[in-house]
């Protein structure tokens, strides 16, 4: 769906945890004939969500707790 939805003329990243799903012979197979399919994996211990939640959780801590703002709007 995704290859026939985006322009041909497009490179296209997929960003994947650590699963080995992802390496499988088939999946690594089928990437090398898509060649504008391009995997980014998320660290092997953290999956993306908990990266997520963390950007959120620093931003949180370092700027909107320790922030004054005089207009809320």
């Amino acid at each position: 769906m995704i290859e026939q939805t985006i322009p041909a003329s497009l490179e296209i990243y997929l960003i994947c945890d650590n699963s080995w799903t992802h390496k499988h012979e088939r999946a690594e197979l089928w990437l090398e004939k898509h060649q504008r399919f391009h995997v980014r994996f998320t660290l092997t211990s953290a999956s993306w969500l908990n990266i997520v939640e963390r950007f959120f959780c620093d931003i949180t801590q370092d700027r909107i707790r320790r922030g004054v703002f005089q207009d809320i709007e």
